[in-house]
């Protein structure tokens, strides 16, 4: 009795309301003489959450695009939305020349990362100090201490017959990360804050109802631990008045054109949404490669090849420097295809912020829009054999608006050339330092949060022997 209560309540006010919305917004539309995109309307809030979670995303797009053509509309995550596929929409929506349209993410990450409207001047100004440290210039300054971090990353390999690969390379973005913003080493605090931000990545993307047991409550509670290990940082530092070279100084000496400096819990909010945002989707890309490498020896063995080289050219224990990455061309194209086969960061959400058409699409103030770049990234029309790994597709630049791993327009991701940082790196220390395989069958592929293997990839490992 009490469940049907709960499930009528939710019904009430959940879904009548949206479908009345709906139906306003509709008829309002085609008295108007606009015509939104189809779709799939039926039983928002439940129906297309439903297809969207316990679905693959490709499963869900394919199945909507081929009816509906490359541009529909659904209604998902609380909101009517339309979806997004080719190149020229992304551009469209992405692009910098217009302003209609805004970042806007899920309520449940919103809340679970307590992430604020950032936009126009502020995210401008937040965006600079944040994307300075991972700029080329800096990034060769740094190249020891990341080269360190995956050392130590990987040295406690040696005790251990098995690893989960999501694991270890979780470990290794995230501190690298950690030095990024706030210059802290690995410690137990730090492994705790790792531990709480699984939690948070888990029920970031989910049904938002606070109802314990559910993901998204378990990554309430952590979220609120990280916020207060976040504020305990930000007061010793403050304590401290000592001046480093990192986004948290940066933050503090920050000032607008009114002389404000950011208060401590705006940058504890910044700095929680920058260390999830920087490792997350790291971690797994490079779980990817680890898995994209092993089920492709003959590429493997060229990229053992090209890597000893390196490996010959330095003195013992010698870290890799920043020229060292400009020789590894077979490596770096093991990247790109990655990136463009695994899609660790499918999609950019948007807000419509005013009525905009396009190409006799109406867009109407308020909606959300999805940018799907997964769509394009695995077409016939614009990747041969798209869901083969093949590194050398990418001896030839892809074409213009294709490849766009790390989004586009204002929005494009600051962290860009960090990320291929560390993946040189990482597969560098990697395949000159141990021989693995993977164990167990392929289990699949685990999309939400972000698509990754089911299980982690575990793997046997052994240290070459010199």
């Amino acid at each position: 009795m009490i469940l049907m209560i709960a499930l009528f309540a939710v019904l009430l006010v959940l879904v009548f309301p949206q479908i009345i919305l709906q139906w306003k917004t509709r008829r309002l539309l085609s008295g108007n003489g606009k015509r939104v995109p189809m779709g799939n309307w039926w039983l928002p809030w439940i129906g297309s959450n439903l297809d969207f979670f316990f679905n693959s995303p490709d499963q869900f797009y394919k199945k909507n695009f081929t009816r509906y053509g490359t541009i529909y509309s659904t209604h998902i995550l609380g909101s009517p939305t339309i979806m997004t596929s080719t190149p020229e929409e992304a551009k469209f929506v992405l692009a910098s020349r217009h302003k209609s349209f805004q970042a806007c993410y899920p309520p449940s990450i919103k809340r679970v990362l307590n992430h604020p409207s950032w936009e126009g001047d502020f995210h401008l100004r937040i965006r600079k100090i944040v994307q300075t440290p991972m700029l080329p210039e800096s990034l060769r300054l740094n190249m020891a201490k990341f080269d360190s971090l995956v050392r130590w990353v990987l040295a406690s390999w040696d005790k251990r017959p098995y690893i989960i690969t999501h694991d270890e390379t979780r470990k290794l973005a995230f501190h690298i990360a950690l030095y990024i913003s706030c210059t802290l080493p690995p410690s137990h605090d730090s492994a705790k804050m790792l531990e709480d931000y699984a939690h948070v990545s888990n029920g970031a993307v989910s049904l938002p109802f606070d109802i314990p047991g559910t993901r998204f409550h378990v990554a309430l509670k952590r979220s609120r631990e990280i916020l207060a290990t976040l504020n305990n940082i930000i007061l010793r530092r403050r304590m401290e008045k000592v001046a480093y070279d990192d986004i948290l100084n940066s933050l503090m000496e920050s000032k607008d054109e009114s002389g404000n400096y950011l208060s401590n819990n705006e940058i504890r909010d910044i700095l929680m949404t920058f260390l999830f945002a920087g490792h997350e989707t790291t971690a797994v890309f490079l779980v990817w490669i680890v898995k994209y490498l092993t089920e492709n020896p003959d590429i493997l063995e060229q990229v053992k090849i090209e890597q000893g080289m390196v490996k010959m050219s330095k003195e013992e224990n010698e870290p890799l420097s920043w020229s060292d990455l400009k020789n590894m061309p077979l490596t770096s194209r093991v990247v790109q295809e990655t990136l463009r086969l695994s899609n660790v960061a499918p999609f950019s959400p948007r807000e419509v912020l005013e009525d905009v058409e396009y190409k006799g699409v109406y867009f109407p103030k308020g909606w959300k829009v999805q940018v799907y770049y997964r769509h394009f990234h695995l077409s016939q029309e614009y990747y041969k054999d798209p869901y083969k790994f093949d590194p050398s597709r990418f001896e030839v630049p892809p074409k213009p608006s294709t490849y766009t791993p790390f989004g586009n327009g204002i929005r494009l991701c600051p962290g860009s050339e960090i990320v291929k940082v560390e993946a040189l790196l990482f597969v560098h220390i990697l395949v000159t330092t141990y021989s693995w395989k993977i164990v167990g069958p392929d289990r699949g592929t685990q999309y939400w949060p972000t698509p990754r293997p089911k299980g982690g990839l575990q793997l046997e490992v052994s240290r070459i022997i010199k």
